[in-house]
C-alpha cells in the first residue's frame, strides 16, 4: 500500500470507513490504535468505590462495559441499573447486562427517571454530565465516580485535517476541563475527594484506522467523508509510509471522585454550625395571603437535592409566598423588619427549612 496509486489508497480508505461499528468497542482495530495510559485506572477506582455498595447506577453506559467490569471483579450488587439514550446501544447494553442481573433504562443524563436518593454509587465513564441529577439520585454518603473526555481531546485530528469545525460530543463546552467539571460537581452539593487531569497520546498505525475511528465518533468531525478530506488523508498516508511513524493524537481525560455529604442537611432541626454555617428553623406550611417576594438564584446551596431562592420579607405580611415555589411559607414574625432569608425545598415538596439571616 505504500507505493499504491492515490485511487487505490482512497478506495481502501472508503472500505475502512465503511466497516461496521457498534457500541463503544474499538477492539477491532487491535494494535492499529493504541494509547498511553492515564496515571489512574478508572476500573480500579470504581471497584474501590463499589465495595459494599447496595445500589449502583451507571449513566450513559454505552454497550454496558462499566457494569460488566464490576461483575467481572465481583462487586456488582443485584439489581444494578444502567441508563443509555442511544437506541442501538440500549439494545446492546441490555443484551450484555441482563444475564448479569442488571437492567437498562433508556434515559438522558439530564433527566434520570429515578427517585431522589435511590443509589449509593453513580458511575459515569465518558458520558454526559448533569451533576445536579447525579446529586439528586445519590443517597447521603453515596459516591460519584466519573471519567470525562476533556475539550482538548483530538485537537490534533482537526489540525491534521485542516478544519476547526468540531461537534459537541462528550465535551459540551470549549473549555471542558478539570476546573469546569469539578466546579459543576461541587456546585451540585457534592464533596470532591479526588480530581485529576491527564493528556495521554493515542497512536494510529495507519490512516485507515483513523478513518474508521472518525466513523465511530461522528460528532468529532461533522460531515467527515474520505472524499471530502481526500487530499489531507493522502498526505497523511504518504507521511506514514515514508517515515514508518504512527499518527499521534493528543487526548484529554478528567477523573473526579465525589461523595454526597452524609450529615448536616436534615429536614428541619439544626445543621452543625461551623464558622458561617446557617441556622435552620422549621416552618409549617399552610394556605394564606401571599406577600410580595423576589426569587433570585443563590450561590450557596443547602444540599444536592435542595433548590434555593432568596426571599425579601414584607414587614406587614403574615406569610410569604415563593415566587416560583410549590407553596406558601408562613412568616412567624409579622412585625419583623425587612430582610432576607434563603428558603429550600425538595422538588415536588413543600418548603421545610429556611436559613435566617
Amino acid at each position: 500500500m505504500a507505493d499504491a496509486p492515490d485511487a487505490v489508497v482512497l478506495a481502501w480508505l472508503r472500505a475502512e470507513h465503511a466497516r461496521p461499528f457498534s457500541g463503544w468497542d474499538f477492539s477491532p482495530l487491535g494494535a492499529r490504535r493504541t494509547a498511553s495510559q492515564a496515571p489512574w485506572d478508572f476500573e480500579d477506582t470504581l471497584v474501590a468505590a463499589a465495595d459494599g455498595r447496595a445500589a449502583v447506577l451507571d449513566v450513559d453506559t454505552g454497550e454496558g462495559r462499566v457494569l460488566a467490569d464490576l461483575h467481572r471483579r465481583g462487586v456488582l450488587p443485584p439489581g444494578a441499573v444502567a441508563t443509555e439514550n442511544h437506541p442501538p446501544n440500549v439494545e446492546l447494553a441490555a443484551a450484555r447486562l441482563a444475564p448479569l442481573g442488571a437492567r437498562v433504562v433508556r434515559a438522558a443524563p439530564e433527566s434520570l427517571p429515578f427517585r431522589g436518593g435511590s443509589f449509593d454509587l453513580v458511575a459515569n465513564r465518558h458520558g454526559g454530565l448533569a451533576a445536579d441529577e447525579v446529586a439528586r439520585v445519590l443517597r447521603p454518603g453515596g459516591a460519584f465516580v466519573t471519567q470525562q473526555v476533556g475539550s482538548a481531546a483530538n485537537r490534533d485530528i482537526h489540525r491534521l485535517l485542516g478544519t476547526d469545525e468540531r461537534g459537541v460530543g462528550p465535551s459540551p463546552t470549549a473549555s471542558w476541563d478539570l476546573t469546569v467539571i469539578r466546579g459543576q460537581v461541587e456546585a451540585a452539593g457534592l464533596r470532591v475527594g479526588r480530581a485529576e487531569e491527564a493528556f495521554p497520546i493515542t497512536r494510529y498505525a495507519d490512516v485507515g484506522a483513523l478513518a474508521w475511528y472518525l466513523k465511530a465518533v461522528p460528532w468529532e468531525v461533522p460531515g467527515f467523508t474520505v472524499d471530502r478530506y481526500a487530499d489531507r488523508l493522502l498526505a497523511l498516508h504518504r507521511r506514514v509510509a515514508a517515515t514508518g511513524d504512527p499518527i499521534e493524537v493528543g487526548f484529554h481525560l478528567v477523573l473526579v471522585v465525589a461523595t454526597r455529604p452524609a450529615r448536616g442537611r436534615r429536614e428541619g432541626g439544626r445543621a452543625p454550625r461551623a464558622g458561617g454555617a446557617p441556622r435552620w428553623v422549621r416552618r409549617s406550611v399552610s394556605p394564606a395571603r401571599p406577600a410580595v417576594v423576589s426569587a433570585l438564584p443563590l450561590g450557596w446551596r443547602a444540599g444536592p437535592v435542595w433548590s434555593a431562592v432568596a426571599v425579601d420579607w414584607e414587614p406587614t405580611a403574615s406569610r410569604l409566598r415563593l415566587g416560583d415555589g410549590p407553596s406558601r411559607l408562613p412568616n412567624r414574625s409579622p412585625a419583623r423588619p425587612p430582610g432576607r432569608e434563603r428558603v429550600y425545598w425538595r422538588p415536588g415538596q413543600s418548603p421545610l427549612m429556611s436559613e435566617v439571616r
